[in-house]
C-alpha cells in the first residue's frame, strides 16, 4: 500500500485544524470558475478585435481575480504550528496578465 502524497496528507491535516476552511473555499470555487471563464472570453474577444475598449472587460476580470485571491488567502488559518502557508497575495499578483 502506497502512502498518500505529502500534499494530500497536509491538506487533510489543515482541514482538521481549520474545519471551516473547506466551507469557505467551497464558497469561492464557483466565483473563481466564473471569473476565469469571463477573463478567457474577454481575452478571446480582445484578440479577435484588439481595440483599447476591449481591454475593459479584461481589466475588470483581473481586478475580480485580485479580490478573490486576497479573500481566499484571508480565510487561510495563520499561526498554526506545523503548517507553512503561502504569503497573502499582493494586489499586484496578476500584473503580468494585464495588457497594455
Amino acid at each position: 500500500m502506497n502512502p498518500e502524497p505529502t500534499w494530500q496528507a497536509e491538506g487533510k491535516w489543515t482541514l482538521r485544524v481549520a474545519p471551516s476552511l473547506k466551507q469557505s473555499m467551497d464558497g469561492f470555487r464557483d466565483q473563481i470558475w466564473l471569473v476565469n471563464r469571463t477573463w478567457a472570453r474577454a481575452r478571446q474577444a480582445y484578440l479577435a478585435n484588439p481595440v483599447p475598449a476591449g481591454l475593459n472587460a479584461i481589466q475588470t476580470a483581473i481586478a475580480t481575480m485580485q479580490q478573490l485571491a486576497a479573500a481566499t488567502a484571508a480565510t487561510l488559518p495563520r499561526n498554526v504550528p506545523g503548517v507553512m502557508l503561502p504569503p497573502v497575495p499582493s494586489a499586484n499578483q496578476f500584473r503580468d496578465l494585464a495588457l497594455p
